[in-house]
């Protein structure tokens, strides 16, 4: 994210306009709620309080920050010092939880963080496993930590559905924005679709690909039905996101554009005329896991 100004606070509640977080998606309250704000809904739907949630990967806490608010006991671990230094400041804003023993922080690699058999009721993973490096071993650990019937809550991505038409999808949307002028700061995809879709589809593999080398959505699937029992899937749009991130209007119009292009996406989902990428998926820990079909989990 860069450079954040002084008064910034990752906090669903005490969202505000932050112009100068050009890219960021927590620059425009709408695009807060319509993002990271889905996420924690989602989230929200699996977990009951007053459950012991662990939140791996939490990032700069905002959903940790949300479950303790809802009534659950929180940690949250993230390996981002800066990260947990934001969430702090949220939590030492917030008048409902200052001086109550609900929510802790720790800053650790989650694949060395260490925590006594059983003790948590609920994992919460959103958009965190993707990257780890010994995935299975942290699904193992994660099954060891939840006590038995605990439950496993994941949000992720799988980058490899991204296919062609993922990519002409969003060289027409974000060639658009760019043509009106509203399309942030990026590099101009030009006016000749052909070579502006293989732009889009170059970027997407060479981003996830081969600089981050992300874990497919199938591997973390099977890595999930190693220590769990499967209890829910659904794909979902992402897309949308990285159009998002480069909307440059006025905060009206800013939603507007925000919610027919995620509306647009989840439209083209059902129709069958795009994959989904996002996926949420719920797991209770149990041994016999079984494993879907290569159908069944296509989506």
């Amino acid at each position: 994210m860069g450079e954040l100004p002084a008064g910034f606070l990752p906090d669903l509640r005490a969202l505000r306009r932050w112009p100068e977080l050009h890219g960021s998606l927590w620059r425009e309250p709408v695009l807060v709620e319509l993002t990271y704000g889905a996420v924690y809904r989602l989230v929200r739907r699996h977990v009951n309080p007053p459950s012991q949630v662990l939140d791996l990967g939490c990032g700069m806490g905002y959903m940790a920050l949300e479950l303790a608010r809802d009534g659950c006991r929180v940690t949250a671990v993230d390996a981002d010092a800066e990260s947990i230094e934001l969430a702090r400041g949220a939590l030492a804003a917030d008048p409902l939880l200052r001086g109550r023993e609900v929510l802790a922080y720790e800053v650790a690699d989650i694949a060395e963080w260490q925590a006594p058999p059983g003790r948590f009721d609920v994992v919460v993973a959103s958009r965190a496993l993707h990257h780890v490096p010994d995935l299975e071993g942290v699904v193992s650990r994660m099954s060891r930590w939840l006590r038995p019937g605990g439950k496993l809550v994941c949000v992720d991505f799988a980058y490899d559905r991204f296919d062609r038409r993922c990519a002409a999808w969003l060289y027409q949307l974000q060639g658009l924005l760019q043509a009106c002028g509203a399309g942030g700061s990026s590099d101009r995809l030009g006016d000749e679709p052909g070579p502006g879709i293989e732009r889009v589809w170059a970027a997407w593999w060479q981003h996830h690909e081969q600089e981050h080398r992300l874990h497919t959505g199938d591997r973390l699937l099977d890595a999930f039905h190693t220590s769990f029992r499967e209890q829910g899937h659904e794909w979902l749009p992402y897309l949308y996101w990285d159009v998002l991130e480069e909307v440059e209007l006025a905060p009206a119009a800013a939603g507007a554009v925000a919610r027919f292009v995620r509306n647009l996406e989840a439209h083209q989902i059902t129709a069958g005329e795009l994959p989904a990428l996002l996926f949420s998926w719920i797991g209770q820990r149990g041994p016999g896991a079984a494993r879907p079909t290569p159908q069944a989990r296509s989506g």
